[in-house]
């Protein structure tokens, strides 16, 4: 059992045809950027096709300390996180998907330094305005579930409400009517994004942070698989994607408003 305060739960999925890329770019990436606060690692392996394909996957996270926890693939990446939870003592658990890769020094720190701010529930590396998943207009404020941070009774307290059974849940449980951003705040706290810079950002300066399909991302903390396909874009395909996650104004409505009202 871990008695770390903080447990960095990462995500290797064999079901994803570029797997081994992924994880050798994380463990590239965990390797050079250090965390800058103590933590346990935890893989959490899920979706491997055979023993041998599992072996293969282990052996590229040869040369790096590491606990393996086994889930179901089911459930996707925040059923798989839910389960993961349980199987863990820890005061704070980070989460990074199969696509992640920190490229920041010491972003587990500002992570963990932008949760210990007063009311705060959830931290991400990236947020977005986007809606239309579930029926919840834009903007539809919520931290992406790429990398995020929460203390683990809040963790274990929200995935555990969540289902998931289909792409669409899985959609639906990051920013659905009862994502898990909005779980956190209808509780009373806050949740924000960190920069590589590790300014905490709220709500409303997201659209301006220099992170997730903005610019050239140049203050984003853990790059994924859509932080990379945003730099293959063209400009003119950049504009368009760009109001589609963050509109047109830098602030369309106060966090969490209803934009009808």
């Amino acid at each position: 059992m871990s008695t770390d305060r903080i447990a960095l739960f990462y995500l290797a999925r064999g079901a994803d045809a570029d797997h081994l890329a992924s994880i050798s770019r994380f463990v590239n990436a965990y390797r050079s950027r250090p965390a800058g606060v103590g933590h346990e690692l935890v893989i959490i392996l899920k979706g491997f096709a055979s023993k041998a394909a599992l072996a293969e996957a282990k052996a590229a996270m040869a040369g790096i300390a590491f606990r393996e926890v086994h889930t179901e693939d089911e459930s996707f990446d925040l059923g798989a996180y839910a389960d993961a939870i349980l199987q863990v003592d820890c005061e704070r658990a980070a989460f990074l998907n199969t696509g992640s890769e920190p490229i920041a020094d010491d972003w587990l720190l500002k992570l963990d330094q932008a949760l210990s701010l007063p009311g705060m529930g959830l931290v991400g590396a990236s947020g977005s305005f986007e809606g239309g998943v579930g029926g919840v207009a834009f903007p539809n404020i919520h931290v992406r579930t790429n990398a995020f941070m929460m203390r683990t009774s809040l963790a274990r307290r929200t995935l555990g409400r969540l289902t998931i059974r289909s792409k669409q849940d899985a959609h639906v449980a990051e920013h659905g009517s009862n994502g898990l951003t909005r779980q956190v705040v209808s509780f009373g706290l806050a949740a924000a994004i960190v920069g590589a810079n590790g300014r905490v950002y709220a709500p409303e300066w997201w659209s301006g942070s220099r992170t997730f399909r903005q610019g050239n991302q140049a203050n984003l903390l853990v790059a994924d698989n859509q932080t990379r396909a945003w730099d293959s874009l063209t400009w003119p395909e950049r504009r368009t994607v760009h109001e589609t996650t963050w509109g047109t104004v830098r602030t369309p409505t106060p966090p969490f408003g209803d934009p009808r009202s």
